[in-house]
């Protein structure tokens, strides 16, 4: 629709270059999101089942996350922060799907929790700077549209690992999260070479 209106200002680039070197980047981060996803629909059951906490108290323990990732974003933008790095997507990437591991130790599923959230939001921030900086400002929109659409269908593959077996769901969850990052790193500089 966008491609076809008229409206004034309209400065699509459409060659498509922005967009081929985003989807590889977008199916390498999907895990991000993915782990955000499995953990905010499977927490509550993992611990009704494992340790018979009740669906409201454990929905009430999983609301951490949600405020830390608001938190997470509001520190982004009230710091300014620069997150348009490869280093930085991997690194707050890393930082931000590790804590998945957490909720296997009640003792640490509140602290887990807000550490995923909060580093998470970084982790996506940095992300989508990323392909902006990746897809350029003419083609800026186009990119983002391709790595949410990557990592949704990249997210919802990484839930359905999940079905096999809901104990070892996040710690196969975040090992499938680590290969896709650690392949973003030579991807990105392979890609940086040939431009």
């Amino acid at each position: 629709m966008n491609l076809a209106s008229h409206y004034p200002n309209f400065e699509v680039e459409f060659s498509g270059k922005g967009v081929r070197d985003v989807l590889p980047l977008s199916v390498m981060t999907s895990g991000v999101w993915g782990i955000y996803y499995l953990v905010s629909e499977l927490f509550p059951t993992y611990v009704f089942v494992s340790y018979g906490v009740s669906p409201k108290e454990s929905s009430l323990i999983a609301s951490l996350m949600t405020l830390a990732s608001g938190i997470g974003g509001a520190v982004a933008i009230a710091l300014r922060m620069n997150l348009a790095s490869l280093d930085k997507v991997v690194s707050l990437s890393v930082i931000g799907t590790l804590p998945a591991l957490m909720i296997y130790s009640s003792s640490l599923w509140s602290f887990g929790l807000f550490v995923l959230g909060f580093f998470n939001e970084l982790a996506i921030t940095a992300i989508y700077a990323y392909v902006l900086n990746v897809s350029g400002s003419k083609s800026g929109t186009l990119g983002l549209a391709a790595v949410n659409s990557g990592e949704i269908l990249g997210g919802v593959a990484l839930f359905a690992l999940a079905g096999a077996d809901i104990s070892q769901s996040f710690a196969l969850a975040v090992l499938v999260s680590l290969v896709e990052l650690f392949l973003l790193v030579p991807y990105a500089r392979v890609r940086s070479l040939r431009s």
